[in-house]
């Protein structure tokens, strides 16, 4: 499952039905759809396999803060879609590398303290809410929904705001997936170099994220520059600048557009 708010995040969300598609999982790609998008996103969406679920758009009560963080809080609805038993969240801006099922056997709310495993982040201990194992509960999602606003958030995202709502959730290692799950586009390089983490080499995606403890299944481009973003510099200057593993990553993901295109 994943979340469209924003028109801007469609690409995106195309990039990643057509990666999981290639991975070869039996469980169809969801997507939440901010109600003020237009209708022909639907048909973008549904031409490509993609099933929709439209719902009201939650409003950050920080108020406008990042503008690609504004309408995160929309993610929250995951939690009350009871229809589902679990369901697997990925961001848009996610790239899928292997295949993810074995997700579907963690309990809920496994997901990666992503980052934490370099020096300079070892006092990181929270989630990231980039990838979240979920079982929707009714009673939780109200509990969520009557809370917005009243936790004292540290900023203006939705991650921080299940940070509070899940205080317990950094001494909680039964819940915390290997980073590979949940990589930083931009930590791919220092991952490699400390700890021996490589990205795939592209030839069989439907492997599984298990079969090599080592390899990047879900690489995560954060920030507000995305690979979409073709027209507006990076944060870390042009893409021959970019550390290897990194610079990969983004022509992976560009390749897969294509692909998803054709």
């Amino acid at each position: 499952m994943s979340l469209l708010a924003t028109a801007d995040y469609l690409e995106g969300v195309l990039v990643l039905a057509h990666c999981l598609r290639k991975s070869g999982t039996p469980y169809p790609l969801t997507v939440l759809v901010a109600a003020n998008l237009p209708g022909d996103v639907d048909d973008a969406l549904t031409s490509h396999g993609i099933r929709v679920e439209r719902v009201d758009p939650l409003p950050n009560p920080q108020g406008d803060y990042f503008p690609h963080w504004n309408h995160t809080y929309s993610k929250l609805h995951v939690f009350g879609l009871t229809q589902f038993a679990k369901i697997v969240y990925l961001d848009a801006d996610m790239l899928v590398c292997a295949n993810l099922d074995e997700l579907f056997d963690r309990p809920h709310l496994s997901a990666v303290n992503s980052g934490s495993r370099l020096p300079e982040y070892a006092d990181w201990v929270d989630m990231n809410s980039g990838l979240l194992v979920i079982e929707p509960d009714r009673a939780e999602y109200d509990r969520m929904l009557q809370t917005i606003g009243r936790l004292p958030v540290r900023d203006h995202s939705e991650q921080s705001f299940l940070h509070c709502f899940y205080p317990d959730w950094p001494t909680r290692h039964d819940l915390h997936l290997d980073h590979r799950f949940n990589m930083f586009h931009i930590h791919l390089d220092r991952y490699a170099a400390i700890h021996g983490y490589h990205t795939a080499d592209d030839t069989d995606p439907t492997r599984s994220a298990s079969a090599d403890p080592t390899m990047v299944a879900v690489i995560h481009f954060i920030g507000p520059w995305k690979p979409w973003h073709r027209d507006v510099p990076s944060p870390v200057g042009v893409l021959s600048r970019e550390p290897p593993l990194q610079r990969r990553a983004t022509k992976l993901w560009r390749s897969r557009q294509r692909d998803a295109s054709r």
